[in-house]
């Protein structure tokens, strides 16, 4: 007497992180910064979600940063006007403090942005980090488009998804850093070298991702189990 057992099979997704493609699409005059335009909210999320991971971006920071600027006391240039430089790098931060949020925000999303303003006479007038996930920018990265609605997460109003490639409301067009053209407001794009991308960066810690997100949903997983009595 042989037996005869019925087997079904059934789909179960295979989740895998995905490194990001940045192209232009045929509506948009900016190339979207990931698939849905929020690469920089999934670091952000990455980050302020594992301990570990969080942790090590900031000791990265901190060490790079080390000690600051520092005037050597043998340097024979006009010591008093770069201390006041140092002292006074925009009408808001000093050198330090704007050269300790430049190195987190590279070492976070593998790129910053400076805003260079000019004055009237075509000296450099003021020099401020703009947040490097306000910006979006086209395939020659002549140009730079700065918001804070991108996203889901810099958005209360989520205008984003309904845009169809236009651009929000609140956006400011600048030029990108030209020392030939000594006028208005200018930015300095500052990206790391990948292979992948020459437009958006991508962090050091890509290859990790995944690990990393894994580490966060093990934790979100635990924490579930915790809260609802370990029952099913």
């Amino acid at each position: 007497m042989s037996q005869t057992n019925n087997y079904s099979f059934s789909k179960f997704p295979l989740y895998a992180n995905e490194t990001p493609i940045f192209r232009k699409q045929p509506n948009m005059v900016y190339v979207p910064y990931g698939k849905n335009n929020d690469y920089s909210d999934y670091l952000s999320y990455l980050y302020n979600n594992s301990g570990i991971h969080g942790a090590i971006i900031k000791g990265k920071a901190t060490y790079i940063f080390g000690k600051g600027f520092k005037i050597k006391a043998d340097w024979n240039g006009d010591k008093i006007g770069l201390q006041r430089t140092l002292n006074s790098i925009n009408n808001s931060q000093t050198a330090d403090e704007l050269a300790r949020k430049k190195i987190f925000e590279r070492t976070l999303y593998g790129g910053c942005a400076y805003l260079i303003e000019w004055d009237v006479f075509g000296n450099m007038k003021s020099v401020k980090l703009q947040p490097f996930n306000t910006i979006r920018t086209c395939v020659d990265k002549s140009e730079f488009y700065i918001s804070k609605e991108w996203t889901r997460e810099q958005s209360t109003n989520s205008k984003w998804k309904k845009s169809n490639g236009r651009l929000p409301e609140d956006t400011v067009t600048l030029p990108a850093f030209n020392p030939l053209k000594r006028e208005g407001k200018q930015i300095l794009y500052l990206i790391d070298d990948n292979p992948a991308s020459d437009i958006y960066p991508l962090p050091e810690y890509n290859s990790g991702a995944t690990p990393i997100e894994t580490d966060i949903e093990c934790n979100f997983f635990q924490l579930n189990n915790v809260k609802t009595g370990f029952s099913a």
